[in-house]
């Protein structure tokens, strides 16, 4: 019943999703993608995504092999964000498997939303559309933290990185207009 409710959920979530964005993203063509999220990641050719939002396996394993599978997809200046970057759930190896992720690539850790199960945003470069990109994607948004790559592994079963003010920490790399 509740994997019924979860598909339903997506499903409409899909379908008012890639509208709703158009409105506020400089991107004509935006798609919502309901699959396995490493064979779907076969689907698209190398080096053409500008973004990628991942929801999908929270294991160590599976968040790990979601990270390697679509890194390639995006162009040079893409961004990488991904969901439940927490281990509020025993089984969670999110925040490890972008550390590791990190930590073996050229991509680097941007910053992290404040929400209860946080996204966070990886990318190999930062130009120009890459800030207007983070612009887009988080104009709602009041808060995000920026990590030293170093300080990834500080995210503790909280929304905020230990030791951490819980006002929030204004982007430096989304300086306010």
């Amino acid at each position: 019943k509740l994997k019924q409710l979860e598909a339903a959920r997506f499903d409409k979530l899909a379908k008012s999703l890639p509208r709703s964005l158009k409105l506020h993203s400089p991107f004509s063509r935006i798609e919502a993608c309901r699959s396995l999220s490493v064979p779907a990641a076969d689907r698209y050719p190398d080096g053409e995504i500008d973004w990628i939002y991942i929801d999908a396996d929270h294991s160590y394993e599976g968040a790990l092999a979601d990270l390697r599978a679509w890194a390639p997809k995006l162009r040079e200046d893409g961004l990488i964000l991904g969901h439940d970057f927490t281990d509020q759930a025993d089984s969670f190896g999110v925040i490890r498997a972008v550390a590791d992720f990190v930590a073996s690539t050229d991509y680097r850790f941007l910053c992290l939303t404040t929400d209860y199960f946080p996204t966070f945003v990886l990318s190999r470069s930062m130009t120009g559309t890459t800030e207007k990109l983070l612009r887009s994607l988080f104009s709602s948004e009041r808060f995000l933290y920026q990590l030293d790559t170093k300080a990834i592994l500080s995210v503790h079963h909280q929304r905020y990185p230990r030791g951490a003010s819980k006002t929030g920490v204004l982007s430096t790399f989304l300086p306010q207009g």
